[in-house]
């Protein structure tokens, strides 16, 4: 509703504006043609001499004052949206906080997160007798048990936005799985997002 009230007032004091506008032309040149070119193309001082100068005419005084309020309902209307927008982005920021923090997609790749903390510290893997032996990245049943859980500390990492411990973890994998296709697509993902955030 605040977002409609808005741009409803955007609009109409742009239509005051430009009727304004349009008025304060004809007036100029109804004046001479000289009032009239300063004003086209001189416009805001030009305008504004030409009202001072011509002040006591109803006719200027009506059309400066029209601007005028047609500035002060756009500039109302960017305040509202302005308002309104940002109550919208704050409420997805609460929306994101709800959903636990959990940005990887379903397939379990590093996707597209905007905020980051780089100075967070480095995640070393667990030792590989304390890896469960569940498989949670679906990983082929002969893929080594370090791979494993240096890719899952790699998704961890990047699931808490410590952007730099999953690349890490990540070229890690890829050295002890050279040309594996998932280690390579998370280093190029989280690359990416890093070069975004510099």
């Amino acid at each position: 509703m605040a977002a409609l009230l808005g741009i409803g007032l955007l609009l109409l004091g742009a239509f005051f504006l430009i009727i304004s506008g349009i008025w304060g032309i004809l007036l100029a040149f109804q004046e001479n043609v000289v009032w009239g070119l300063i004003y086209v193309f001189i416009p805001l001082f030009g305008a504004l001499v030409f009202v001072s100068q011509k002040w006591r005419k109803r006719a200027v005084r009506t059309s400066f004052l029209l601007g005028l309020l047609g500035l002060l309902i756009t500039l109302s209307g960017g305040v509202i949206s302005l308002v309104n927008g940002q109550s919208f982005i704050s409420q997805l920021k609460v929306e994101i906080d709800d959903s636990g923090g959990d940005l990887l997609p379903s397939d379990s790749r590093p996707g597209d997160v905007s905020t980051s903390d780089l100075d967070a510290p480095i995640i070393e893997p667990l030792p590989a007798d304390d890896v469960s032996s569940e498989n949670p990245l679906n990983l082929p049943g002969n893929t080594p048990q370090t791979y494993r859980q240096t890719m899952m500390v790699g998704y961890a990492a990047y699931n808490q936005r410590d952007y730099q411990t999953a690349l890490i973890n990540f070229r890690r994998a890829l050295d002890i799985q050279p040309g594996d296709r998932l280690a390579t697509e998370a280093i190029q993902n989280t690359e990416a997002i890093i070069q975004q955030q510099q």
